[in-house]
């Protein structure tokens, strides 16, 4: 039979439930009589399941129902077929509601009744069966199980053609017939939501991918073995940027040296080209952004295009003025101009449209763009006159009038686009594209 042994390691959760019980009650300042320790005492080890190692030589062994799965013997005696206790009550909880239960995730009350009942007709399936019930419980009187009394009603028969339905009824829901794969573009109903920025690009370069991530609102999660990656150096260029002031170029290196380690470990090779591109980004970013007028960075701004919202947070807004950090490549002047790279214009339009936070003048209703280029072997900044500027606004807010025209409304199919940029393929599996 199972043995027990309180000195052995398995048995020291015991103790550890009872040591986290005795540390809640004094820092609670409980004091217990002697039935209420029992209580808790009981309460504390009663969620604990210690067994020890099985004596395989043993002809009687006792096990519950979880222990007994996969197991074989001679003889079955299943025990407790009283009421209550069999089928099990399904949901047992004196502080949620069962429809609250169900909301935050909690298994159903139909599933302890299931597992049980499964448990059940498998260990009734060996040669020698007996079923037993208690005809008392702590000195109080029991009922048997329904269903010991329906089988009694029975006379112990069962219908085997119900088995045979049953059998029936199941192959016929595996038996579905073909159907071709519908290779076609979703066509979602319509959608008026808030937008950002920088999700218009996938609308423009690939409408499936701003349909999964848009609409559909799916994420591709972190690989937890992925190395940190240019996105996360970008993510922590950022963040030292965005507080600057009063740093000089070694304090700003050290600043993302810090930042660094924490991410990569001290050790890391990584780290090592990191801090060589700290040490070209340093001094120029500084020497550019002080002498900025005075400015905010990552301030939030709204402007309404073609009806629906568009939004954004700027890397770093002045009054005349809006600059984005790119510590990879940033887009050609072409494709600013053919508005298909939106993002810093509309920047500059919500700045234009007084959609930033911040007190402005004149000078914003004629705007500037600069890209800070921080670009391994080319950091320097690229600006853009305030003609220039103008025509990349008018671009991009046609562009996006257009989008919207298309999509808001609903009917038009989010086409999946072959493109050469790998940020549009993330969603590649879902659009079965390669199928």
């Amino acid at each position: 039979a199972p043995a027990f042994d309180i000195s052995d390691a398995a048995s020291m959760q015991i103790w550890a439930a009872i040591k986290n019980m005795s540390d809640c009650i004094r820092d609670a300042d409980i004091k217990l009589s002697l039935s209420d320790a029992y209580a808790f005492l009981t309460d504390a080890i009663s969620g604990v399941s210690v067994r020890g190692a099985m004596n395989s030589a043993a002809r009687v062994v006792v096990l519950g129902t979880i222990e007994s799965r996969m197991q074989t013997a001679d003889v079955v005696i299943l025990t407790g077929l009283n009421e209550g206790m069999f089928p099990a009550r399904g949901f047992e909880n004196a502080w949620l509601p069962v429809r609250l239960a169900t909301q935050i995730g909690l298994p159903s009350a139909d599933r302890k009744v299931s597992l049980q009942a499964l448990d059940f007709m498998n260990l009734s399936c060996g040669a020698d069966v007996y079923w037993t019930r208690s005809g008392a419980s702590g000195g109080v009187q029991t009922a048997e199980s329904r269903f010991i009394s329906r089988v009694r009603a029975r006379g112990g028969a069962f219908d085997t053609a119900v088995g045979a339905d049953i059998l029936r009824v199941v192959r016929a829901r595996d038996d579905v017939a073909p159907r071709p794969l519908d290779y076609s573009a979703p066509v979602p109903p319509a959608d008026w939501s808030d937008v950002y920025v920088t999700a218009l690009e996938k609308l423009i370069h690939n409408p499936y991918t701003f349909y999964v991530n848009h609409i559909l609102k799916l994420r591709v999660l972190d690989d937890y073995w992925a190395t940190p990656d240019a996105r996360q150096f970008g993510d922590l260029v950022h963040a030292a940027l965005e507080s600057f002031a009063n740093k000089d170029a070694a304090a700003l290196v050290a600043d993302m040296d810090a930042r660094a380690r924490n991410i990569l470990g001290a050790d890391s090779i990584i780290y090592h080209f990191w801090h060589k591109r700290f040490l070209e980004i340093a001094p120029v970013a500084l020497e550019y952004l002080n002498a900025l007028p005075p400015s905010v960075a990552e301030t939030a701004g709204v402007v309404n295009i073609a009806g629906r919202n568009v939004r954004a947070r700027a890397d770093r807004i002045w009054d005349g003025g809006v600059l984005d950090i790119k510590t990879g490549t940033p887009p050609t002047k072409n494709k600013l101009v053919e508005g298909t790279m939106p993002q810093l214009p509309l920047e500059a339009y919500i700045l234009q449209s007084g959609g930033f936070t911040i007190p402005t003048t004149e000078k914003s209703r004629t705007p500037v763009m600069v890209f800070l280029q921080l670009k391994s072997g080319a950091v320097k900044p690229i600006e853009y006159s305030a003609d220039d500027t103008a025509q990349m606004i008018a671009a991009a807010v046609e562009k996006t009038t257009e989008l919207f025209n298309m999509y808001s409304a609903g009917g038009a199919p989010y086409e999946y686009r072959e493109t050469g940029d790998q940020k549009y393929h993330i969603y590649d599996d879902l659009a079965r594209n390669r199928d």
